[in-house]
């Protein structure tokens, strides 16, 4: 049986619950098995800003270890940041595997590389993404505007950009998809479409 990873954005404090969490039933019934990867946020804007800074990398190590051949890696915002630091460490010592990964308004610059690993990977992103574009202006910091723009980097062959309003979705801004059941049966769909493609 398939499993999909979902990794949760920074700065909540309910494991994911009120986004990541709710894609848990369509794929379940899609014949996923669901692992979550939770992480303690919440401790304050400035503690948690610099928690990203140098915790990333210990929340990817631990998402690693557990990533098999052939596994789904969904993340949203700063979860996608923590799956691309995740599938590097694993190139390093698995570089056989492959994976596939579906990004949420991810916080990653446009052109990030793209580790080998990955074999095809979908972004859906909004041009009313606010957050990701204010957090492409931190200094020394990893964040960057792809859910705002989608991918612009070299792996183009492996990448597929949905942006929302193509789906009918407007002004979901930064989390907005996961707040009705319409806009997750929607992005489901382009989810089904791009594995039939892939």
């Amino acid at each position: 049986m398939p499993t999909v990873h979902l990794v949760h954005g920074f700065n909540i404090s309910d494991g994911g619950a009120s986004t990541t969490d709710k894609l848990i039933p369509y794929f379940e019934e899609r014949g996923y098995t669901v692992v979550e990867h939770d992480s303690k946020w919440s401790s304050g804007i400035l503690r948690d800003l610099m928690n990203v800074r140098y915790g990333n990398r210990k929340r990817a190590e631990a998402v690693a270890e557990m990533i098999q051949p052939d596994d789904l890696l969904v993340g949203h915002s700063n979860g996608c940041a923590i799956i691309n630091i995740a599938c590097w460490l694993l190139a390093k010592v698995n570089p056989e595997h492959r994976v596939r990964c579906m990004w949420l308004n991810p916080a990653l610059d446009a052109d990030s590389p793209i580790s080998p690993i990955v074999s095809n990977f979908l972004v859906l992103h909004t041009h009313t993404d606010r957050v990701v574009q204010i957090s492409k202006l931190l200094r020394h910091h990893r964040w960057g505007d792809m859910g705002r723009v989608g991918y612009k980097g070299l792996a183009g062959s492996k990448a597929m950009n949905c942006e929302y309003e193509n789906l009918g979705l407007m002004k979901l801004g930064h989390s907005g998809v996961f707040k009705s059941q319409e806009n997750l049966y929607k992005i489901m769909q382009a989810f089904d479409d791009w594995m039939e493609e892939i």
